[in-house]
């Protein structure tokens, strides 16, 4: 039950955070179309992190993800992105020696858990030809654990007092990067984007500690504004103005 609220949650604040870009009423909704400003496709995302305390703990930890986007073109160098993602990261701490409550922990731990995220990114245009733009994108998101697994080796952790799960069901982050897009024929536009983020949820609950990393994602996003015989259905042009 308490996995079905945390989906339930993460939905509704996905469809809070679109529908302000479509609180619109009819004519207004339409015009947004044929303006070519809204966009919706998927995108796939890998991650790594790593942090460290000199002779305390290692942590390494790898990410991937997939989901939903939703865009919406303010002007013409500016956007702002939105959606739901499914995120998956697998931790490898190494830990020297931790005494926390009476217990002592040291060895190699594994955590692993699963979350629903909720992003919110503004995209600003630097330059633009031939239907390839590249900027720089910065934003947060809110994410919420769905499950999560902790391992003292290769064997599930049986006694729950030594349970390392993340320290808590949902925390935030903080991301900024590069993106591209290329724009192909019929309103379609490949997006490939480079992040540095940062997570604040400590890797296991026993390490007061942020995780750093990079990321990279790749999507694929149609232009509604395509559907009411827009431009945006043609081939890009070979030469375009930089802006």
């Amino acid at each position: 039950m308490k996995n079905f609220k945390t989906i339930v949650l993460g939905v509704v604040l996905t469809l809070s955070s679109t529908a302000s870009v479509l609180a619109c009423g009819g004519p207004e909704c339409i015009n947004l179309l044929k303006k070519e400003r809204i966009s919706v496709g998927v995108q796939t995302m890998v991650d790594r992190y790593t942090t460290y305390r000199k002779d305390a703990y290692s942590v390494a930890g790898t990410g991937i993800g997939y989901g939903k986007v939703v865009k919406f073109r303010v002007c013409d160098k500016f956007s702002l992105e939105s959606g739901i993602n499914y995120r998956t990261v697998n931790y490898n701490t190494f830990i020297n020696t931790i005494t926390k409550e009476g217990n002592t922990y040291n060895g190699n731990y594994q955590v692993s858990y699963s979350t629903i995220e909720v992003p919110m990114v503004g995209n600003f245009k630097l330059l633009g030809c031939c239907g390839t733009s590249i900027g720089v994108r910065a934003g947060a998101s809110v994410n919420y654990a769905l499950c999560d697994k902790s391992y003292y080796g290769s064997e599930l952790s049986a006694d729950k007092s030594n349970n390392l799960g993340i320290s808590r069901a949902s925390y935030g982050a903080l991301l900024g990067g590069l993106y591209i897009d290329q724009k192909l024929c019929h309103g379609m536009t490949v997006t490939g984007s480079l992040n540095y983020r940062t997570n604040s949820v400590n890797p296991i609950n026993i390490i007061n500690t942020n995780t750093l990393g990079m990321g990279a994602s790749l999507g694929l996003t149609y232009n509604l504004g395509s559907c009411c015989g827009k431009a945006s259905n043609a081939c890009p042009e070979s030469k375009e103005n930089i802006l």
